[in-house]
């Protein structure tokens, strides 16, 4: 199953039918976008407080969430929690980078704190830009955009060191397909953005099946 249509109500009213048939006009509402296989680093910072059995988990979780989209974690660097060290990680991964497509994850052994902190900082001094820090998801609010050339470079969220759905999800969902995403697409998940399970709903939701990203119009969803 692709997608759905419902209208609850019995009955719906003419003009809304229509304006919905004339969106329709327009052009194609939704796409099914295959995800593209890439290659991607693993760039982790280190702090006394994190401990060698929490950094080789979260590379196997983040392993575990590339191959459920075609793509394979290629290698994994342990720095010094610093923006230089980060930095100049990153600029090795950018030269020795493997031909097809390719991105950059860090998972810094502390959280995201503003624009100025240790991965932001980092992106900027490998000669990168950063699309957004902060996404309005929650698990996940404390993601990292950015890019060095046309490489993307994600700060992951410390809850994508689970493998339970997080912010970090949505942003590989789209990035693997093959979507670019800037600073306003991020804002735009803020639309269904609560992703935890609620108490009252002791059922848990059937785990979704991967392997393409669907995506509604400028609006996407995992």
């Amino acid at each position: 199953m692709i997608a759905t249509v419902k209208i609850i109500p019995l009955a719906v009213s003419r003009s809304a039918v229509e304006a919905a048939a004339s969106v329709a006009k327009i052009g194609c509402m939704i796409k099914v976008m295959p995800f593209r296989r890439h290659t991607v680093s693993l760039i982790a910072t280190q702090l006394p407080s994190l401990s060698e059995k929490t950094m080789s988990k979260t590379a196997r979780i983040l392993s575990g969430r590339l191959m459920e989209r075609n793509s394979l974690l290629l290698s994994e660097t342990r720095v010094a929690h610093s923006a230089d060290a980060v930095a100049a990680a990153l600029k090795v991964e950018i030269e020795t980078r493997p031909p097809g497509d390719h991105m950059i994850v860090i998972f810094g052994a502390s959280a995201v704190v503003d624009n100025n902190d240790v991965i932001p900082e980092a992106i900027r001094l490998a000669g990168g830009a950063v699309e957004r820090v902060g996404m309005p998801v929650d698990p996940g609010n404390l993601l990292v955009l950015g890019r060095v050339g046309d490489i993307p470079v994600i700060g992951a969220p410390g809850c994508a060191r689970s493998s339970s759905e997080n912010g970090l999800d949505w942003v590989l969902d789209r990035l693997i397909a093959g979507d670019h995403l800037d600073g306003l697409d991020i804002s735009r998940m803020g639309v269904g953005g609560l992703l935890k399970e609620i108490s009252a709903r002791p059922q848990l939701r059937e785990e979704p099946v991967r392997g393409a990203h669907f995506l509604d119009g400028e609006a996407a969803s995992a």
